[in-house]
């Protein structure tokens, strides 16, 4: 346990990270005064200098603190220094153990493992109190932070740093001690007379990248007259306006091609407005828009997603972990969970001269008539690919529909009257298999005479001879995974 004998200057110093404690919270409006909070506590120089700040400025605490199990036994005393500060001051503890060794993932490292399990405990405390979740972060981790990000050749999104807020499942995680420099907390915890404790691998640069960056990097620009903390947190305010700057330019783009805006998680985006985006903007489109989907954005990804839209094949998916796979469609891109497809459904029948049905979230309507000059003259002006005008008197009505069976057949229009499989049909369109069970066929008897979004087959084509039509409008599921990928 450290208890080190004040400096003359601590006064100051103290006074110094009280203030600017006190002026990021406000400024950020990261809690109303008198606000309760959780604060996460290892018992470490840091996390003992936000109890006390947060003590200092009115707000009721309570501690959580994880025990991870490791370091020979050190971090038991360090769970039992925090236990027994609190039970001092009277402050309400959750105190638990977790073996992390023993819930480490395939290829996941033991810091990662601790992280992950750390912040499902400080999650659950906060949810089950409806508080926020104060940590410990100063500006020299956000420093550190920035450094290492740049090492591993992060943009200006990953090399803004930590956010002075952030969600954290129903809670959200605050970072009061973002701006405060570490030797001020020190100061302070000197002059308050708080103990805290060391953790001695902390001090070893071999242990992690982190603390060689810490203790061998920035300690070299010190001794060279620099201030790597100051420098790299100056980074991150410039990056975090660039970044902003980009996520500006790519909303402008966003509304001038069409493209729904990212962070709505858009589950069906058209094809060429993202095409006509420029690479930089469109980038930042694909980190905006994975991250909405709860997809873990990274440069690999991103990189790996550009590839696959201008290289692509037409009916691939590029997968999106828990998020599902995104199908590269002629027309949409269409994310779906898994290869799950709408169930096949029973066979609905237009009955009377016009009208309308709602088959798997489509909306289909439908109306017997007489054919227009216009309409003889050039039936394809009046069709489209939700729109489409068949011979009535060709054929036997009332018409039928349904979705996707094995086996079915279509005649196209265009080949003659040669029949195709129906399978072959959409992969010559674009049609990612898990949509082609979603996709409405409309059926004279058993012949499927029009796909829906596709095309008509070569029955009830009009011609100079036809008096009456059918046509038919189809309307799909808006933003649904479902809307097919395909189109002509």
């Amino acid at each position: 346990m450290e208890m080190r004998p004040p400096h003359p200057d601590d006064a100051a110093a103290a006074d110094a990270a009280l203030e600017t404690a006190r002026f990021y919270i406000r400024v950020n409006g990261l809690l109303s005064p008198g606000e309760p909070v959780v604060a996460a506590v290892s018992g470490g120089g840091d996390s003992m200098a936000l109890l006390g700040i947060l003590r200092e400025l009115g707000h009721p605490v309570t501690v959580a603190h994880l025990d991870h199990g490791t370091r020979g036994g050190q971090s038991a005393e360090d769970a039992a220094f925090v236990a027994e500060t609190c039970s001092a001051w009277g402050i309400p503890c959750v105190l638990e153990r977790a073996d992390v060794v023993r819930q480490i993932r395939r290829g996941e490292s033991f810091e990662a493992a601790a992280r992950r399990i750390r912040y499902a405990f400080l999650q659950r405390v906060a949810e089950e109190r409806e508080q926020r979740v104060a940590t410990g972060h100063t500006a020299d981790d956000q420093a550190e932070t920035v450094c290492m990000r740049q090492r591993r050749g992060a943009g200006a999104r990953g090399m803004r740093g930590m956010p002075a807020t952030r969600p954290l499942g129903r809670a959200r995680l605050i970072r009061p001690l973002l701006s405060c420099r570490r030797t001020l907390l020190r100061a302070y915890l000197r002059h308050r007379g708080i103990p805290w404790r060391e953790d001695p691998t902390n001090a070893d640069p071999e242990y992690a990248a982190r603390n060689w960056i810490r203790n061998v990097l920035f300690r070299d620009r010190i001794e060279a007259g620099g201030d790597p903390v100051a420098e790299y947190c100056l980074l991150a305010e410039e990056s975090r306006a660039i970044w902003e700057l980009s996520i500006l330019e790519t909303a402008r783009e966003c509304a001038a091609f069409d493209v729904p805006a990212p962070d709505e998680a858009p589950l069906s985006v058209p094809r060429w407005g993202l095409e006509q985006m420029g690479r930089h903007t469109r980038r930042v489109w694909w980190m905006l828009w994975m991250e909405a989907l709860g997809h873990e954005p990274t440069r690999a990804r991103v990189d790996a997603l550009e590839s696959w839209l201008s290289r692509g094949r037409t009916g691939t998916a590029f997968p999106l972990g828990k998020a599902g796979l995104v199908w590269l469609g002629r027309e949409r891109l269409v994310v779906t969970k898994g290869t799950e497809a709408p169930a096949e459904g029973d066979t609905i029948m237009l009955e009377g001269p016009e009208g309308s049905v709602c088959p798997e979230g489509w909306r289909l309507r439908w109306r017997v008539r007489g054919i227009t000059e216009a309409e003889r003259r050039d039936p394809r002006a009046a069709c489209g690919p939700y729109r489409q005008l068949l011979d009535a008197d060709a054929l036997a009505l009332p018409l039928n529909i349904r979705f996707f069976r094995p086996g079915d057949r279509i005649r196209p229009i265009g080949m003659g009257g040669r029949e195709k499989k129906l399978q072959d049909y959409f992969t010559d369109r674009g049609v990612p298999a898990p949509l082609r069970r979603g996709i409405p066929l409309v059926l004279s008897g058993e012949e499927i005479v029009w796909v829906a979004g596709l095309g008509p087959s070569e029955t009830g084509r009009i011609t100079p001879a036809t008096r009456r039509v059918i046509a038919l409008e189809a309307e799909p599921p808006a933003q649904s995974g479902r809307d097919h990928a395909g189109g002509r």
